[in-house]
């Protein structure tokens, strides 16, 4: 799969109505759920209290699901979410993300720069070797192993 083959149209929660604008990437193990909401608990819920610097009044905050499949690099996601940005014409003050997705955001403000203004990464480097990539593989074969069937 490629990124072009990944559809423009992407998967998100927003959180908060505030005017600064934050676009917000996941790791690998987790979903477009940061925030907390009644029965799930959000994976970066302490950023989003009332004091927290993600709250909803200051902020709005995409948080997307990152495109999935085994052959997508992590410039095929950016890409998609790239695509993703300008069909929907959107545009973000602050782009975070942690791990797999600081990987992702770096590639990102490098392909829509003019669709991002600070970028802000945790737990993740610019580029990973054999050994990370053999880890994230053994990380998705346990992951999928404890999905149901569908």
């Amino acid at each position: 799969m490629t990124a072009a083959a990944v559809p423009v149209t992407v998967p998100f929660r927003r959180h908060g109505h505030g005017p600064a604008r934050v676009l917000l990437l996941h790791a690998l193990t987790g979903t477009p759920d940061a925030a907390d909401r009644p029965g799930v608990k959000g994976w970066w819920g302490p950023l989003f209290t009332v004091d927290g610097p993600l709250a909803e009044e200051p902020c709005t905050v995409w948080t997307p699901a990152l495109p999935a499949a085994e052959d997508l690099t992590v410039r095929d996601q950016a890409a998609a979410l790239a695509a993703w940005l300008g069909a929907e014409d959107l545009r973000f003050d602050l782009l975070l993300g942690g791990s797999l997705g600081g990987m992702v955001a770096l590639e990102l403000a490098l392909q829509a720069p003019d669709r991002i203004g600070t970028t802000a990464v945790i737990g993740c480097g610019g580029r990973s070797d054999a050994w990370v990539r053999g880890q994230v593989h053994a990380e998705r074969r346990i992951l999928e192993s404890a999905l149901p069937d569908a």
